[in-house]
């Protein structure tokens, strides 16, 4: 058997993971097996020790160049460790492998890209800048182009969803959710609609993704549990993503499925739920329903949103060696790609510096080990402050988005997580 596989491919391309070994044979069926990786990859590269050539074997550990150094996998709790999704399998490299040589992408130097973030994050965790209009944040902006921005996102929406149909394969979700695709007057998402939904309970569902990735999909599993848990139907919704698209239209779009169930359900009878950046649609979405004048649902469910894209405090940094989603994804680039120029401190893009009095009752679960622990905390004071009926979670030692992001890992906190939620939504509706 050989111990070596050999790919002929004229430009690098890229893994998610920190620490890459190779196991065995050439087999198809092999996997490139990683401790380090969350629901969003984490990119290293291959370069070549001969032109158009990249090989890798136990030998040749040298061919690996990782350029994601922040996150520290050894300071994660053993079997948090051993539950992380593992690196691409060799299928999903042969799909970026073709993803890669479309005309369309062929202008982009995919190795300068990588190793461009991988310098920019290290130094931003670094400095520690707080605050957007801090003159020292100004070399993070822009460090790419729209183009390769755009060219990165689209690469990762190829490695999510893969993972995703992976994932669903593994685990499925119960037969019996009925999965409705709907894409009329301007909303595009899925129905999931468990045997033993009451016909008048509905959960308005946005998935995670950091704002530039992510489909109904991708969170499937998380959504249709809750909502089978939950005795609820579930609409997840289908927002438009950054760079492409960014801030406000992703939110419009959020807030436009809420006011297209409107006209078939009581607002007593909806909760708003989601992930991650779904999670900060969320909490955004109530403040714009409330703007408009429009009635607010019974209440909002929300796993690590991010709620400040103006101050970072300080779990963000101090948290990005433990946060193996987030730490190395170059979250600054992510918050360039939604803001596009726009105010960090609008409050539709940062909630927490909303006028929170009159919102409904929130649950809001985040990990204690996550970068965005700071804006939950931050959040969840303010708004009992306001004299909202706010619901503070957190889990030790978890990913961020851990419902999603560790559904197929068997961590006893996913469990707790979803037992919680459910207690929530029975509790609002009832």
């Amino acid at each position: 058997m050989p111990t070596s596989v050999r790919f002929r491919y004229r430009a690098p391309f890229f893994i998610h993971a920190r620490l890459v070994k190779w196991y065995g044979a050439g087999s198809l069926s092999q996997s490139w097996r990683n401790p380090s990786v969350g629901s969003i990859p984490t990119p290293c590269v291959f370069l070549p020790l001969k032109r158009e050539t990249c090989s890798l074997n136990r030998e040749k550990s040298r061919d690996v160049i990782l350029l994601m150094p922040v996150v520290n996998t050894k300071l994660l709790r053993k079997d948090v460790r051993k539950g992380l999704k593992p690196a691409l399998p060799l299928p999903l490299l042969i799909q970026v492998i073709k993803f890669t040589r479309r005309p369309e992408n062929r202008g982009f130097n995919f190795v300068k890209l990588l190793r461009t973030i991988a310098k920019y994050n290290e130094t931003y965790y670094k400095e520690r800048i707080q605050n957007s209009d801090d003159p020292a944040l100004k070399k993070y902006l822009n460090v790419i182009s729209k183009e390769e921005m755009a060219f990165a996102a689209r690469g990762l929406r190829l490695v999510t969803e893969w993972n995703a149909q992976d994932d669903l394969k593994k685990k499925p979700i119960s037969l019996d959710i009925k999965i409705e695709q709907v894409d009329e007057a301007g909303v595009r998402g899925e129905w999931e609609i468990p045997p033993n939904a009451a016909p008048d309970r509905v959960l308005l569902w946005f998935h995670g993704g950091g704002q530039i990735l992510g489909t109904p999909l991708s969170s499937r599993q998380c959504s249709a549990e809750l909502g089978k848990r939950g005795r609820a139907k579930v609409f997840s919704l289908d927002y438009r993503l950054a760079p492409e698209h960014p801030f406000p239209e992703g939110l419009e779009d959020c807030v436009n499925a809420y006011k297209w169930l409107l006209k078939s359900y009581k607002p007593g009878n909806m909760i708003i739920a989601g992930e991650s950046a779904g999670g900060q649609h969320v909490l955004s979405s109530l403040l714009k329903i409330k703007q408009d004048g429009l009635p607010l649902p019974a209440g909002a469910l929300c796993c690590a949103p991010a709620t400040d894209y103006y101050h970072q405090g300080p779990t963000f940094f101090d948290n990005m060696v433990t946060d193996p989603v987030l730490g190395d994804a170059g979250v600054f680039m992510l918050f360039d790609a939604y803001l596009a120029g726009k105010d960090p401190k609008d409050p539709l893009v940062s909630p927490v510096y909303g006028d929170l009095a009159g919102l409904p009752p929130i649950l809001l679960q985040v990990s204690t080990i996550e970068m965005l622990r700071d804006h939950a905390v931050r959040f969840v004071e303010k708004a009992r402050a306001a004299g909202v009926d706010i619901t503070l979670q957190e889990f030790k030692d978890m990913t961020h988005a851990f419902l999603s992001g560790g559904y197929n890992a068997g961590w006893p906190e996913v469990e707790d997580g979803f037992q919680k939620a459910v207690a929530f939504i029975e509790k609002t509706f009832y």
